[in-house]
């Protein structure tokens, strides 16, 4: 892949990383918010019956911190490829990922065809 066109991906992962990096801090803070309310929670859950909203509430935003976390992974991913003269190439097949792809998953390192393959694989095992 041209510098050029490189250059543009690494800018649109970077953009992807910092608004990944921003949304997660904003989970990590209600997050410590329901920390520091674990003292009362106890005495919520048995005074009233919103205990498993609660619960819930915080269970939803460890997986969404989790999910974000992964992300950020996939992102250095991908940015460490672009440094390593790697990025676009699909890791199953050795071809090049089309430029459309990689705008629409730019943390991808599999190609179209081989992705349907996987896919398609998976259901037969079903």
């Amino acid at each position: 892949m041209q510098k050029e066109k490189l250059k543009i991906f690494e800018n649109i992962l970077l953009e992807q990383r910092k608004k990944t990096l921003e949304e997660r801090m904003k989970i990590w803070d209600d997050i410590k918010d329901y920390s520091s309310e674990d003292r009362d929670f106890l005495n919520h859950i048995y005074d009233s019956g919103d205990g498993g909203s609660d619960s819930m509430d915080r269970e939803k935003s460890f997986f969404m911190l989790s999910r974000e976390d992964k992300y950020i992974q996939q992102i250095d991913q991908a940015l460490e490829a672009i440094k390593n003269n790697e990025y676009g190439i699909c890791r199953v097949c050795g071809q090049e990922i089309s430029e459309e792809r990689l705008m629409v998953v730019p943390t991808t390192s599999i190609c179209v065809n081989c992705k349907k393959n996987q896919s398609a694989h998976s259901r037969n095992q079903e």
